[in-house]
């Protein structure tokens, strides 16, 4: 593995160090969102499996003929069917969710609510007087029953409007607050109906009781625990979504900083020379090693002047004064000038003259 890494180029180290990066924030935020709870998860929810959650009573619903399924948009927008009945215990409620659970209760429906934040949604059903106290008994009877139920003895009602299902009269576990055709049943200490305490005592014949009759489908609300409608990258909170936006931003920063930058090509500052080029260099060294100069320079001046009238455009270039005239004209500088009408004493006078000649090919 580390052979294959430092075999990489650097660009592709980079790139695989910014996925890495953006990989870790990815794995990163996804398990923020289950540390700080339970174990099992949200408190009074029927996701946990905590000791305080409420997955075993979803469980125990599902096999006493009551259809069970989670609520996770908000009650005030919900679709809330009045045939069944809704689990939402230890949730602090908005206005319009107060007026749509009133809605719901009215045409029929059973709300199940419990914990010390029940006290105010009790008071919304017409429950004035009463009480949450933090005085509760860990056995208490089940009304109208031999039965009874156990807890840790979290809390009770007191002076409460509504029918006792568990307790007295002066300090109940859970009441029942009948509300149009429905009714609200509230629990002051919800732990008989958690997963801790299901096993215990009647707990699970209580906890099927205050469902509704059999047949009757429960909705657990999950929106309250921190549960939405979204998925993915949509579910996460507003401000992880933020830093992940700075994140990629940041990657994508640093990605074009270690790129090639766009724009034209370089020039190239080593163009070889053409091929007629390198053709008259080698005429001129295979005719050089012959000794025979002026045969190889014939040639040469012949190709040199007609080059030279080509491009200058005059066509009397028989004296050397005409030839030093049309090569300037040309751009020539003074040494290939001169190398066009010098006479050839020695082997680098014809290098220069295929030299000039080549000169004249690249004008």
């Amino acid at each position: 593995m580390i052979e294959r890494w430092n075999a990489l180029s650097l660009r592709a180290k980079r790139w695989w160090t910014v996925a890495g990066v953006v990989l870790a924030l990815f794995v990163l935020m996804s398990s923020l969102n289950a540390l700080g709870r339970a174990p099992g998860g949200p408190a009074l929810s029927a996701n946990s499996t905590g000791g305080d959650g409420l997955a075993a009573w979803s469980e125990l619903l599902d096999v006493n003929a009551h259809a069970t399924a989670q609520l996770r948009a908000d009650l005030a927008r919900a679709p809330l069917d009045p045939q069944t009945t809704v689990i939402a215990i230890g949730q602090v409620f908005t206005r319009k969710e107060i007026a749509a659970l009133r809605r719901f209760v009215d045409s029929g429906g059973i709300l199940v609510i419990g914990d010390l934040e029940a006290q105010a949604t009790l008071r919304a059903f017409g429950d004035r007087a009463v009480r949450w106290e933090p005085v509760g008994g860990a056995s208490l009877a089940i009304t109208g029953t031999s039965l009874s139920v156990r807890g840790d003895g979290f809390g009770s009602w007191n002076r409460s409007s509504g029918a006792p299902l568990t307790g007295g009269a002066t300090h109940a576990g859970a009441v029942q607050v009948s509300y149009g055709r429905g009714s609200v049943v509230a629990l002051a200490d919800p732990s008989p109906v958690t997963n801790a305490w299901l096993d215990r005592a009647d707990n699970a014949w209580f906890a099927v009781r205050i469902a509704g009759g059999d047949g009757r489908r429960v909705m657990f609300s999950e929106h309250g625990h921190g549960y939405g409608t979204s998925s993915g990258f949509a579910a996460l909170p507003a401000r992880w979504k933020t830093a992940l936006w700075f994140a990629a931003f940041a990657a994508v920063i640093g990605a074009w900083a270690a790129g090639k930058r766009l724009g034209p090509a370089d020039v190239a500052t080593d163009t070889p020379p053409p091929e007629r080029v390198r053709y008259i260099y080698a005429v001129a060294s295979t005719l050089a090693r012959t000794r025979d100069r002026e045969g190889a320079a014939d040639p040469l001046r012949a190709r040199g002047r007609e080059l030279l009238a080509r491009r200058s455009g005059r066509r009397d270039l028989a004296d050397e004064v005409s030839v030093r005239a049309a090569a300037r004209a040309v751009g020539l500088d003074a040494a290939d000038a001169d190398a066009l009408v010098a006479p050839l004493d020695d082997d680098q006078a014809l290098v220069a003259l295929a030299r000039s000649v080549a000169h004249l090919e690249e004008i």
